[in-house]
């Protein structure tokens, strides 16, 4: 072989060695393309962690659902449990119900009798759908009768009631009134699916404007000489509570 012939072998297998490289480097584009592509994938991956950031604002809105159920949290709340009438109440039924002291702030007026009271009690249904009212009596841990509490004028259509009650002399300033609504207002809410539960309130009696006012109740409008005590006309307020 003469050297121009060896310089000719040499010069293709320099080429095909370069052209080797050449592909590999291509390669080796493709490869960091290959690369970056996968960067690209794991752009696509943060566009997830994103949505996942979407996810974490639903976790607040859950947040927002326990704060909800913070509503069922209260402190230095008295035990008490609301019951059926029973026929064994009737004689505090009637002590309660023939209170002047109550016929002052409140929209009965009339004494009752116990035979009365009596027909009351053994012909409640306690369907509030039927009667449109529900009458509870407030127990206190010691099972005793301490007072009574009213869902009255419920509207199903309209998802509403008026909340009243009554807690006998002896045992007040004891917070049984404040357990009993705030029971009342779990049970609407829960049970019944009432959109609002109001009070009518009159406009002197503060114990019971402080009491709603506490629980979450607010003042919306007066109602001028709505409540008559015998002699005089009183105003009364109507509080709300949304649930």
């Amino acid at each position: 072989m003469n050297r121009d012939e060896k310089k000719d072998i040499s010069l293709q297998e320099d080429m095909s060695l370069n052209a080797e490289k050449g592909l590999n480097a291509e390669k080796g584009l493709n490869a960091e393309k290959g690369f970056n592509v996968e960067k690209g994938f794991n752009v696509e991956k943060g566009f997830n962690a994103e949505k996942g950031f979407n996810v974490e604002k639903g976790l607040n809105a859950e947040k927002s659902l326990n704060a909800e159920k913070s509503f069922n949290v209260e402190t230095a709340m008295a035990v008490i449990r609301l019951r059926a009438m029973e026929p064994e109440d009737l004689d505090a039924l009637y002590r309660i119900e023939n209170d002047r002291d109550v016929w002052d702030v409140g929209e009965n007026n009339v004494p009752y009798s116990r035979y009365i009271l009596h027909d009351y009690i053994a012909n409640a249904s306690a369907d509030i759908y039927a009667d449109k009212q529900v009458r509870m009596v407030v127990e206190n841990e010691e099972g005793q009768l301490v007072g009574v509490a009213d869902l009255v004028n419920f509207c199903p259509s309209h998802a509403r009631a008026e909340v009243s009650i009554v807690i006998c002399r002896e045992h007040r300033k004891k917070g049984y009134a404040r357990a009993a609504i705030r029971q009342i207002m779990e049970y609407a809410l829960r049970t019944l699916h009432l959109h609002q539960l109001y009070a009518v309130v009159r406009e002197d009696n503060m114990p019971s404007l402080n009491l709603f006012s506490s629980l979450g109740f607010k003042s919306k409008m007066v109602l001028e000489d709505w409540l008559f005590d015998g002699k005089d006309y009183h105003n009364a307020v109507v509080m709300q509570f949304f649930l």
